[in-house]
């Protein structure tokens, strides 16, 4: 008796766990976040150019079909949301506290992201030499970094109020 009453509390603590919202996330972000995060900061160049030639099909498909409903908002919210914050809003942040260290594979998302930043700095402040070291990464500030990291996500508010506002994403709603 007392060992099938213990079977069915665990079968009851198990489906306890399934059925909670944290288990989800949990799962969500092992399986979604963490591969996005990871092949946006290592593969931004070519996401960028495959997001961009996307782009420009969906607007001549939506401009050849006519419809009332316009899906490149969202495409464009999107697409900020899953390169953008995490090359340039979460990796910084991370940069800047030394804290990427501690990720799996941390110092190399840190050389890729070191790459993107000396691109940018160089569109702004050209300095050839950046590119001799054998550690690209331009000569920036932790302050400068949790700025470009906070300032990143501060922006990227906007996103998600447009995304939420077109009824895709939805905070806390039960279907």
């Amino acid at each position: 008796m007392g060992e099938e009453s213990g079977i069915a509390r665990f079968a009851m603590n198990e489906q306890v766990i399934l059925q909670s919202k944290i288990y989800h996330w949990i799962l969500i972000s092992l399986f979604v976040l963490c591969p996005v995060f990871y092949l946006s900061v290592i593969f931004s160049q070519i996401l960028f150019l495959i997001l961009a030639v996307s782009f420009l099909i969906l607007l001549l498909f939506e401009l050849a079909t006519r419809g009332s409903e316009k899906n490149w908002p969202s495409f464009l919210c999107l697409s900020w949301l899953a390169l953008t914050v995490p090359t340039f809003g979460i990796m910084p942040l991370l940069i800047a506290g030394d804290l990427h260290y501690f990720l799996p594979m941390g110092k190399e998302l840190g050389i890729f992201t070191g790459f993107w930043l000396t691109a940018i700095y160089n569109l702004f402040i050209p300095s050839p030499e950046l590119y001799r070291w054998d550690h690209p990464f331009p000569p920036l500030t932790e302050l400068q970094l949790n700025l470009l990291g906070g300032g990143t996500l501060l922006v990227s508010l906007l996103p998600i109020w447009i995304l939420r506002k077109r009824g895709l994403w939805k905070f806390g709603r039960r279907a």
